[in-house]
């Protein structure tokens, strides 16, 4: 009997023979890589029927296992976005499979969210349905879930899934995008200032900007007055406030190093963007008829 279970990128092939069947079960294993995505797929088999799933080329069961093991992982999602992964389920059995169900089982769910609403609770010979779960990390750390997948029909065995969530800082997405690559150092370094405009990177990520092409100061921060009021207007990324950044606009009548405060100053949301908001600052204007504003960024 030949099986074939298809994964992304990859499908294997076990050849059963009557030999290997008596003494003890198993199969040769041969790979070979496939063109074009598959989405990762679980399949239920007879003789006996039982579920079995596979998500990643190198992970793959023993088919006397009573509870099939898998994993899978969201890998390297910057901090306040999401990505969502889609799983197949196929009967390749002669009889429907009926109370097909998907829950948690612990660890940290708060991170993933499970979505069913589009699974069949039954499945009939040869359909397929699928479920999706999403990974949303707000902190960096590891987060990790167990999935299991179960049919109320005794005979056939649960699969357990080990999933797995890798955020990373969105500062570390922002300079894979534009140099190539996440390290800190070379053009892509923090400190470094790769467009000559006066701006460092790490500013350059803070207020939503291109850190190859040269920006104006009068682009960055606006500043008017109207009714003795300072408007102070400025744009941040929402990617630096998912990373802990924090905006905080000060103002001085003498530029003294102890002379700048955080009072008085009012803010409200002009416009947001999917990447950023803009800001304006409103603060009084002062006794002496000028006052210096500064916007400092914090992390």
């Amino acid at each position: 009997m030949n099986i074939v279970f298809f994964m992304p990128r990859f499908f294997f092939i076990c050849l059963f023979s009557m030999a290997t069947w008596l003494i003890g079960g198993g199969c040769t294993l041969y790979a070979q890589q496939l063109r074009g995505p598959l989405l990762p797929s679980a399949t239920f088999w007879d003789d006996p029927p039982r579920l079995m799933m596979l998500d990643y080329p190198d992970i793959y069961s023993t088919f006397d296992d009573p509870a099939y093991r898998f994993d899978a992982s969201f890998t390297n999602v910057p901090l306040g976005t999401s990505e969502t992964q889609v799983f197949r389920l196929v009967n390749r059995t002669s009889r429907p499979f009926p109370g097909l169900s998907v829950v948690f089982e612990g660890g940290q769910s708060g991170r993933f969210v499970l979505d069913t609403s589009g699974m069949a609770t039954t499945l009939a010979p040869g359909e397929t349905t699928s479920f999706r779960l999403s990974y949303r990390p707000t902190m960096i750390e590891v987060n990790r879930i167990e999935l299991q997948i179960t049919s109320a029909d005794e005979e056939v065995y649960p699969a357990v899934g080990s999933i797995t969530g890798l955020p990373i800082h969105r500062l570390t997405a922002w300079r894979e995008t534009y140099f190539g690559s996440s390290a800190n150092d070379g053009d892509g370094a923090d400190e470094a200032d790769p467009d000559r405009d006066g701006v460092i990177n790490r500013l350059e990520f803070a207020l939503n900007l291109d850190p190859r092409k040269p920006s104006k100061p009068s682009t960055i921060l606006q500043t008017s007055e109207l009714n003795g009021m300072i408007e102070f207007i400025y744009t941040r990324s929402r990617g630096a406030l998912s990373d802990g950044q924090k905006f905080v606009v000060e103002w001085s009548d003498s530029l003294a190093p102890l002379s700048w405060r955080q009072d008085e100053v009012t803010e409200s949301i002009l416009s947001q963007t999917a990447a950023a908001e803009t800001i304006k600052a409103v603060l009084p204007k002062g006794l002496s008829g000028a006052r210096f504003v500064r916007l400092r960024v914090e992390r």
